[in-house]
């Protein structure tokens, strides 16, 4: 019998699935075109995944902008889905989302966040 040490340990994997219909799937395909990941996957798997990473990032850098303009480290969805509709997240008013980000993310390379480790995606 081998020993629990000896067995690699498995890198975590999250599956996602999400069906869009209408102007949804449409504005999918407009924004994969806009970005070229139509022409750089192979298949419908590795375009997915493409998409979703630049999602997440997205989703995360956001979530990073909400929670040093408001305080709330841990917002709901109703509160953040709330907040990018509203005109603060679209640049319309005061500190927006954009200039929190370009806070966090300047372009000379140093970050104010923790950094993060991100497990390589073997899909």
């Amino acid at each position: 019998m081998r020993n629990i040490d000896m067995i690699p340990a498995k890198p975590p994997i999250r599956r996602m699935c999400a069906d869009f219909h209408g102007s949804e799937a449409v504005e999918l395909d407009i924004l994969e075109a806009r970005l070229g990941i139509n022409r750089a996957a192979r298949n419908k798997g590795e375009r997915d995944a493409v998409l979703m990473e630049l999602a997440v990032l997205s989703l995360r850098k956001h979530v990073e902008a909400y929670s040093q303009q408001t305080g709330d480290p841990y917002p709901s969805y109703d509160s953040l889905a709330s907040w990018l509709e509203s005109r603060e997240a679209t640049g319309i008013n005061g500190n927006t989302a954009d200039q929190a980000i370009k806070a966090l993310y300047p372009p000379d390379g140093t970050s104010q966040e923790t950094p993060h480790e991100h497990p390589e995606n073997g899909a």
